[in-house]
C-alpha cells in the first residue's frame, strides 16, 4: 500500500509540475504579445506624428531624406539647409554634408507599373496622374509610355514633379507632336497641289513651244 500511494503522490507531483510549467509558458507569450502590440502602437504614432513631418519646414515629407543623426527632412529642405550651414537643423550635429544624405527612393517612382496594358488599366492609371484619357489605346498607350519615362528621369532630382506638371509636359510634347504632323501632312497637300498644277500647265502647252 505503501508503494501505490508513493507512486501516487510522484504522479500528482509531476502533474501539477506540468499545469505550473504550462501556465509559466502561457504568462510569457501573453506577456509578449502585449510588448509586440505596445511597439506597434509607439511606431504608428511616431511615423504619423513625427517622422512625416519636416523639422524645417513643418510639412509632410514628400521625399523623405535622413541624416546619420537620424533626423528626417524633406530631400529638398535638407539640401537647401546645408548649402549654408554643416550642421544637423534638428539636433545640431556637426559636420554634415550632403554625402551624408541617405534618401528614400521609393517614394519617387509613383507611377504604377502595368503588365496588362489594357484599355481600362493605363485609363486607370492616367487618371490617377491628371492625364488626359481620351482618344485611340495607341494613344493611351503613348501617354503611358511618357509618363513612365519621365517619373524616372525626374526620380533623382532634389523636388519630385507634381501630377499637373507632369500632365501639362505630356499634352505639351503630343501637341508639338500632331503639330509637326500637321505640317507635314499640309506640306505634302501643298506639293501634290504643285505638282498638279505643273501637270496641268504642261498639258496646255504646245509640243513647239516646250522644246523653245
Amino acid at each position: 500500500m505503501k508503494k501505490i500511494k508513493s507512486s501516487c503522490d510522484v504522479n500528482d507531483k509531476e502533474n501539477v509540475s506540468n499545469e505550473y510549467v504550462i501556465v509559466e509558458e502561457q504568462k510569457k507569450k501573453t506577456k509578449k504579445r502585449k510588448k509586440v502590440e505596445e511597439k506597434e502602437f509607439d511606431t504608428t504614432e511616431t511615423s504619423e506624428c513625427e517622422k512625416e513631418v519636416c523639422l524645417i519646414c513643418k510639412e509632410n515629407i514628400k521625399i523623405k531624406a535622413a541624416l546619420p543623426c537620424e533626423c528626417i527632412f524633406c530631400h529638398y529642405c535638407i539640401n537647401k539647409h546645408l548649402k549654408r550651414g554643416r550642421f544637423c537643423p534638428g539636433c545640431y550635429s556637426n559636420g554634415i554634408t550632403h554625402l551624408d544624405i541617405k534618401v528614400n527612393k521609393k517614394k519617387f517612382r509613383t507611377v504604377q507599373k502595368i503588365t496588362k496594358k489594357t484599355e481600362g488599366n493605363l485609363k486607370k492609371v492616367l487618371k490617377e496622374h491628371k492625364i488626359d484619357v481620351s482618344g485611340s489605346k495607341s494613344m493611351l498607350r503613348w501617354r503611358y509610355d511618357q509618363l513612365v519615362c519621365y517619373l524616372e528621369t525626374q526620380a533623382y532630382k532634389e523636388r519630385p514633379i507634381v501630377n499637373e506638371k507632369v500632365a501639362y509636359k505630356i499634352t505639351k510634347k503630343e501637341l508639338s507632336i500632331y503639330d509637326r504632323k500637321k505640317k507635314t501632312g499640309e506640306e505634302k497637300e501643298v506639293q501634290q497641289k504643285i505638282k498638279e498644277l505643273i501637270q496641268k500647265a504642261r498639258k496646255n502647252i504646245k509640243p513647239d513651244e516646250m522644246n523653245k
